[in-house]
């Protein structure tokens, strides 16, 4: 039996849309922000929806962009000290559950009324 460490967050609507929309930010963030233009374009058509994340992850525009960052991350992070490390995982995972918390007590939002004649099917059973 292996000994799996829980989840740093609850999996629940909120959190999971939190995640999204800080997914969401950061993509947003790198396609107005990132000194190549080739990146920015990417990542605002990302954002606009042409091309799903996974999509563009398999560009090489992507790849060279993501990869020279990755090495460096990577070799920041062999040099943290352990109590760094936790430090810094417990701030990432608190970010994430204020940003699930703010999500869950924002106010949802109201689709505008078209107007339109959309006949009501809530008392009605699909599955019969």
């Amino acid at each position: 039996m292996t000994n799996q460490e829980p989840s740093p967050l609850p999996s629940d609507p909120a959190a999971d849309a939190a995640r999204l929309a800080h997914r969401q930010k950061l993509i947003k963030l790198l396609g107005e922000r990132s000194p190549d233009p080739a990146v920015r374009q990417l990542f605002q058509d990302v954002a606009a929806g042409k091309v799903s994340l996974r999509e563009a992850a398999k560009t090489p525009v992507f790849d060279g962009a993501v990869a020279s960052q990755m090495t460096r991350y990577s070799q920041d992070y062999r040099n943290l000290s352990e109590e760094d490390r936790e430090n810094l995982a417990r701030r990432g995972r608190q970010k994430l559950v204020d940003e699930s918390a703010e999500q869950s007590s924002a106010p949802a939002k109201q689709q505008p009324d078209d107007g339109g004649d959309d006949e009501d099917f809530s008392d009605r059973s699909w599955l019969v």
